[in-house]
């Protein structure tokens, strides 16, 4: 595993644990939606 596949990880993890109902709405989000709704291109917006 390269550092920026970990940098990556810990970048979603710290994303949706930062605000109440983010990992709740993305752990029951359809799966087709989850690579769309939660790319590094849309949570950086």
């Amino acid at each position: 595993m390269y550092a920026r596949d970990i940098f990556a990880k810990q970048f979603l993890l710290s994303y949706l644990v930062d605000e109440d109902g983010r990992l709740e709405t993305w752990i029951s989000s359809d799966p087709q939606n989850v690579p769309r709704g939660y790319s590094h291109v849309e949570i950086l917006k």
